[in-house]
């Protein structure tokens, strides 16, 4: 029978799988020393275990493969051992392979497995590559602010969520790359050095007065136990090895929903801890920032031909605006011979900006 899809062709590498992981998990292992377990992404394939129950998980796969298309290539499998003194004992059985051996780690659908000297190395590489990331956006944003900010919030940032997704007690590694976003990126999108307190409440969430930047290095903790609990079920079938159970999606819709309103408790708790460090005035603006509709120039894209595009100075003066801080180059003194700030222009019949 023909099968239609109008998906991506992921879904045909699953359909053409299936008889093969079927053939692997009814294979017959010794408990002792050839038991492994498999698992399965479209067509990549992984199995963990004794070393003898790999070796015969890869002869199995490597005879029915081909039957369905399915074409095991050495060359780009590895094989990591727990330790140096495996090696030799690995290089016996799986070396005619061609098979990479390595007792140090191997990236996986990007996240790591191995050693806890190869995931520094692996991370710290990252966060080289991230930092670059960041300085050339804040070459950017000193001529285009608001392009830059965009980049940041839309699509920059959401480059190490899946790592820290994935891999856990890695918020030290992240300690540079938050400083490079907070002594770089932000001072070239503000237009001004920042303090402590102002990375604290710009790290908020838009909706609470924030401008959605958080601080990766404490970020770490929440994605990867957001992660955990919410693959949690998946993980129960892998290690049963009940390959034809599925995972209730209700139940991961539920965990879901519970993570998300726990991301929110903390960001409320957070915005209500800032609230007692700042002066009046500021914390006025910041309670106004938060109300409907106040930050709806921040999340919306700046598109041209919709005429979203703000300039440098409109953009900076407006992050002034929502934070009550001074504006550059505005006179010193008033017209009517006042001192001059953001109320006064605002108020005064004499200047140029009266509401």
């Amino acid at each position: 029978k023909a099968v239609v899809s109008t998906q991506s062709t992921g879904a045909f590498y699953v359909i053409s799988t299936v008889p093969i992981i079927r053939s692997l998990a009814n294979e017959k292992v010794d408990p002792v020393t050839e038991n492994f377990k498999q698992a399965w992404f479209a067509d990549d394939a992984t199995a963990a275990g004794k070393l003898m129950g790999i070796l015969k998980w890869w002869n199995k796969l490597v005879d029915i493969g081909p039957r369905y298309g399915y074409f095991p290539n050495p060359k780009k499998c590895v094989l990591i051992v727990k330790n140096e003194s495996m090696r030799e004992r690995a290089d016996e059985v799986f070396g005619h392979f061609g098979i990479q051996i390595t007792s140090k780690g191997q990236r996986h659908l990007g996240a790591i497995v191995g050693t806890p000297e190869y995931k520094e190395e692996y991370i710290r590489e990252k966060v080289e590559e991230w930092k670059e990331d960041v300085k050339t956006l804040a070459s950017i944003a000193k001529k285009e602010p608001q392009g830059a900010y965009s980049a940041m919030v839309f699509a920059i940032q959401h480059r190490w969520k899946f790592i820290q997704r994935t891999v856990p007690e890695i918020s030290e590694y992240f300690d540079e790359l938050e400083y490079e976003i907070h002594n770089t990126l932000l001072p070239a999108i503000i237009g001004r050095e920042i303090s402590d307190l102002e990375r604290d409440f710009i790290a908020l969430p838009v909706r609470l007065g924030g401008l959605g930047i958080p601080l990766p290095n404490k970020e770490c903790r929440y994605e990867y136990e957001a992660s955990r609990q919410v693959t949690n079920s998946l993980k129960e079938v892998i290690i049963s090895q009940k390959i034809m159970e599925t995972c209730s999606k209700k139940v991961i819709e539920n965990v879901k929903k519970h993570m998300k309103m726990l991301k929110g408790n903390r960001s409320k708790i957070a915005y209500y801890q800032l609230l007692g460090k700042l002066d009046v005035s500021t914390k006025r603006v910041l309670e106004m920032a938060k109300e409907k509709g106040a930050s709806s120039w921040l999340t919306t894209l700046p598109l041209d031909w919709l005429g979203y595009i703000l300039n440098r100075q409109e953009f900076r003066d407006s992050i002034a605006l929502r934070y009550n801080c001074k504006i550059k180059d505005i006179p010193a003194y008033c017209g009517c011979g006042e001192e001059n700030d953001i109320d006064h222009s605002l108020s005064c019949k004499k200047g140029e900006f009266v509401i």
